[in-house]
């Protein structure tokens, strides 16, 4: 069991211990889930740089992520199956089951809206599982491990995009004002700034003399590792690409790892800490965009089996997931970002078998990759804004 502890933060009645129909009161449960992993297992190796991290003295990598679970006060009352919820860019989405929302001003809390997981008597669970969310009481993340070369963060290039509403002077280093990759150095001749008027329009190359790593202060340019600032400003509407050298190689995929373990510790676990010991017979993962798409990529890299081989879903429900994928296991991936031509736009986009219309030959889908492994499990998928 790669779950070492879980780390209660706090543990409070939901909704003041107001009762779900027949399910009764529930309790809310947030903390830090730590995990130690074998790299060297199969069920890890296809994890980007994993076997690049630091190793304990056992040879795992350690790393955490952020929890939340609801759950039945009284055990007897659940209905023995987890929903695991995948947060979307640090938010929780489960709410939507409930005809809910979460409210921007209070991104802690949890709307019960009009209760319908709590009185079906459901465990819900929600995991941490991106590197770059800037971890607070309202956003969960995770704390990756990093990849080493010669025992220091290895460097590498990364490439950022970013297309502004409004002019700024200065952009950061990061898609959607989450933790940006930072500039190996601040001087980098070789480092690029390109724009373009739309997606498909041609790149032009912005003269290295005219932008900078820094940022503007009081009309000020400051030396600054994680933003570029540009002579003339950056406009809105054109897509501007930053091609940098950067000293961060977070493991990505390990919020793949997260996310199956934490399921599986909920779900088989005996230990002492684990608060849903004993009532759960079934697991389930559910996702709204961003998080349909790690649904899918987490399909698609085989990751439904623990490190002892146990299936740890037995469904997924991923909402308006459309065909992609996206930067989830990927060395210096950016798991929001949704600029065009990334790694999120390879095949399969289906879950049913196409044809690739330019060469005529079969594209198997999703499924039918994952019947082949035998590891099919049941999957809803929905792709409007009405269900």
């Amino acid at each position: 069991m790669s779950v070492t502890s879980l780390e209660i933060r706090s543990r409070e009645p939901l909704d003041g211990g107001a009762p779900f129909g027949a399910a009764g009161a529930y309790e809310r449960i947030d903390g830090v889930l730590h995990f130690a992993v074998d790299p060297a297992h199969p069920a890890n190796e296809r994890i980007v740089d994993l076997d690049r991290a630091a190793r304990d003295p056992e040879g795992r990598v350690r790393f955490e992520a952020d929890f939340t679970l609801l759950q039945p006060v009284d055990a007897s009352k659940a209905n023995g199956r987890l929903l695991a919820d995948v947060p979307n860019r640090g938010g929780r989405t489960f709410v939507s089951y409930n005809l809910a929302a979460r409210d921007a001003r209070h991104p802690n809390d949890i709307p019960s809206g009009d209760g319908f997981l709590m009185k079906q008597g459901w465990t819900i669970a929600s995991i941490g599982w991106q590197w770059d969310v800037v971890r607070s009481s309202g956003l969960m993340g995770l704390e990756a491990p990093v990849a080493l070369e010669d025992g220091r963060p290895m460097q590498g290039w990364v490439s950022v995009t970013q297309q502004l509403n409004a002019a700024a002077s200065d952009v950061l280093l990061s898609d959607r004002g989450h933790r940006p990759y930072t500039a190996a150095d601040l001087d980098q001749p070789d480092a690029r700034l390109l724009v373009r008027d739309y997606a498909d329009a041609e790149r032009h190359e912005i003269d290295r003399a005219a932008w900078r790593f820094a940022r503007v202060e009081d009309g000020r340019m400051v030396p600054d590792a994680t933003h570029v600032a540009l002579d003339g400003g950056f406009e809105p509407g054109r897509f501007y690409e930053i091609i940098f050298r950067t000293d961060m190689s977070p493991i990505v995929g390990a919020g793949m790892l997260a996310f199956r373990d934490a399921a599986s510790f909920l779900r088989y676990s005996t230990a002492d800490d684990n608060p849903a010991r004993g009532r759960l017979a079934h697991a389930f993962a559910f996702g709204i965009s961003q998080s349909g798409r790690f649904l899918r990529t987490f399909m698609q890299d085989d990751m439904n089996a623990d490190e002892e081989g146990r299936v740890v879903y037995d469904g997924f429900h991923v909402h308006i997931g459309g065909g992609r994928q996206g930067e989830f296991n990927h060395r210096r991936g950016q798991p929001s970002v949704t600029a065009p031509y990334g790694v999120g736009y390879r095949p399969p986009f289906t879950y049913g078998d196409t044809v690739d219309p330019r060469t005529e030959q079969p594209i198997p889908g999703l499924l039918t990759r994952l019947r082949a492994r035998g590891a099919a499990p049941k999957v809803i998928a929905t792709n409007t804004g009405t269900e």
